[in-house]
């Protein structure tokens, strides 16, 4: 198999979240859908951003130790099974989910929430799909035995 060009990702999938985001940003101005949530609540829109860097921090330093790469349109030499893989396959693409749900909170903008499922979608068909046809090709039944133990997501779809 020719490694060099990875799974090919052609979209970074932190932009499908920030360009998510700024749709809502702009749906929030022609039809706003602000709501008004207890002050702590809001607060609490700021933890999950920080709550979710603080991970990400965690598992780009695992990926360094593992030698491989984050980036999904760079090669993969392992595919990681322990940590916080153990229990998702796609931990990354679910922490990014506390951005656009922190910041909406924070702000208490409804269609900024609500960008997640349409982030979703888009990483799913142009990250994580590509990933999990590269991950198969190259790894074969150990990557496969995987996906069958553990879910993409946290739940079982």
């Amino acid at each position: 198999m020719d490694d060099r060009r990875g799974p090919q990702v052609k979209f970074p999938p932190p932009m499908m979240f920030i360009s998510m985001i700024l749709v809502a940003m702009a749906l929030e101005l022609a039809v706003p859908m602000g709501f008004k949530l207890p002050e702590p609540v809001h607060y609490m829109g700021l933890l999950l951003p920080l709550v979710g860097s603080l991970a990400l921090l965690k598992i780009a330093i695992n990926f360094r130790q593992k030698s491989t790469n984050i980036e999904p349109w760079k090669p993969t030499s392992t595919v990681i099974v322990d940590g916080i893989y153990a229990y998702s396959r796609n931990p990354i693409y679910l922490l990014f989910c506390s951005y656009p749900l922190g910041i909406g909170l924070f702000v208490g903008k409804g269609w900024v929430i609500l960008s997640t499922l349409p982030s979703l979608v888009l990483v799913y068909q142009f990250a994580i799909a590509p990933e999990e046809r590269y991950l198969t090709q190259k790894f074969g039944d150990d990557y496969q035995d995987y996906c069958r133990k553990v879910p993409r997501w946290l739940l079982w779809f």
